[in-house]
């Protein structure tokens, strides 16, 4: 059987097979986090766009939890919605990056 190919390696990170890629890239999506509020249009439209593209995300209601609120507020963002990945983050509704979260792109 022959060695399956490997992407990347480094002491700190494990090399990664290229058949673990779409694991990868689904373990990557379950780390997207949206902050909102109740009531917050940009945050609803940011969840349609999300939904219907079909990225995986979590939903922090900064009005319910004080971390959640903690880390906008260290993030220094004073508008909601507030979507972090594991390489970047931005507040407001932004359609042209949440669409480079696409699952399959």
């Amino acid at each position: 059987m022959p060695n399956p190919q490997v992407v990347g390696s480094s002491p700190a990170v494990p090399a990664i097979q290229i058949d673990q890629i779409d694991t990868v890239r689904g373990i990557l999506a379950l780390l997207v986090t949206v902050y909102t509020k109740p009531d917050c249009v940009r945050c609803r439209q940011t969840f349609r766009a999300l939904d219907a593209q079909g990225t995986e995300y979590r939903a922090v209601d900064v009005s319910k939890d004080a971390d959640g609120y903690a880390a906008v507020e260290a993030l220094g963002y004073l508008e909601l919605p507030v979507v972090v990945t594991p390489t970047e983050h931005w507040s407001g509704f932004r359609r042209e990056r949440l669409k480079s979260l696409k699952a399959d792109a």
